[in-house]
């Protein structure tokens, strides 16, 4: 009950405090279905607290789409690869925190503060890296993976 309540108004709190309290004195069926409908009508006037958590949910989908991994493979050591963490919508809401946690695809894994990292691969092959990353506005949170397959010859 309290997690769902964080999300829903004071009067829609009062209203289920009130039915929680109530709830088992009606006895008739029409009373029941009186108390039914006040809640359905409250919830739709009242619109509901979750409406911000789906909207949130939308906006992160929707941002992580202009994040990508940059990788440029070094002229001088074609094992070396510079990796870059990229948010191209700059007027977008969320913030991309400054931690980064790699997954290079060979068994090695790193953590980048400043959405940047390099990293030298042994071996020669196809190695999917995959970068995850937490986005955030306000309280609101969210988080996920970004992959990129790199070649080394």
């Amino acid at each position: 009950m309290y997690y769902l309540s964080k999300y829903l108004t004071n009067a829609q709190n009062v209203l289920i405090l009130w039915l929680n309290i109530h709830i088992n004195l009606p006895k008739t069926r029409k009373m029941k279905r009186i108390i039914l409908v006040i809640l359905f009508i409250s919830f739709l006037l009242l619109g509901s607290g979750c409406k911000s958590v789906v909207d949130d949910v939308i906006d992160c989908s929707i941002e992580s789409a202009f994040l990508s991994i940059h990788a440029d493979i070094d002229e001088n050591n074609p094992k070396l690869v510079h990796f870059e963490f990229v948010n191209t919508d700059a007027d977008g809401g969320f913030v991309l925190d400054s931690d980064i946690n790699w997954d290079f695809g060979d068994g090695v894994t790193a953590t980048s503060t400043n959405h940047k990292t390099d990293h030298v691969y042994t071996n020669s092959g196809d190695f999917k890296v995959i970068a995850t990353y937490v986005l955030r506005r306000g309280d609101a949170s969210c988080n996920g993976p970004k992959d990129k397959t790199v070649t080394i010859e």
